[in-house]
């Protein structure tokens, strides 16, 4: 079932404790959290229970909704790791004016990101490789048809063979 809420865009209150935060500012908060460790599991959910006032078993299921949230926006729950911590080290490299290395993380991202199909990879550029023979046909006329397996295949224009014939 998907989440109705982007945790990555709720804004999270400067001039509100922690302990009276909504529990969608609570999720933004800790999915900043996580993000910027770069993993969940070294966040004490003891000690992010009492920050925030609430139970631990509370911010479990705190967790579990940030889980499924990232695996609906990014894949499945080991994701989340692998993307923070990607994030992380473009932050950081950009904070220390490492522009070039942050571009290439970056692009390295953006790879990951289509590998895992969260994106989707559009093709550079089509090369077609096609042998056409117009005595088999009564047309000069083709079309590249791209099926569905992705493959594109050479065939003649229909709609001049069937006024043709």
């Amino acid at each position: 079932m998907p989440t109705e809420i982007d945790y990555r865009r709720i804004e999270i209150p400067d001039d509100a404790p922690p302990d009276e935060y909504s529990y969608a500012e609570r999720r933004a908060a800790l999915l900043e959290r996580i993000e910027r460790e770069g993993q969940p599991w070294t966040l004490n959910k003891s000690a992010l229970g009492r920050e925030y006032g609430v139970s631990h078993t509370t911010i479990s299921n705190d967790f579990e909704a940030l889980a499924d949230h990232v695996a609906e926006t990014v894949g499945d729950d080991h994701r989340l790791v692998t993307n923070s911590i990607l994030q992380k080290c473009i932050r950081e490299l950009l904070d220390e004016g490492e522009w070039s290395e942050a571009a290439r993380i970056a692009l390295k991202h953006e790879d990951w990101l289509m590998d895992i199909g969260a994106v989707e990879r559009v093709p550079e550029k089509r090369e077609i490789d096609a042998m056409v023979n117009s005595d088999d046909y009564q047309s000069d006329s083709y079309v590249i048809v791209e099926e569905e397996d992705g493959e594109l295949v050479n065939v003649p224009n229909r709609s001049e063979l069937i006024e043709s014939g």
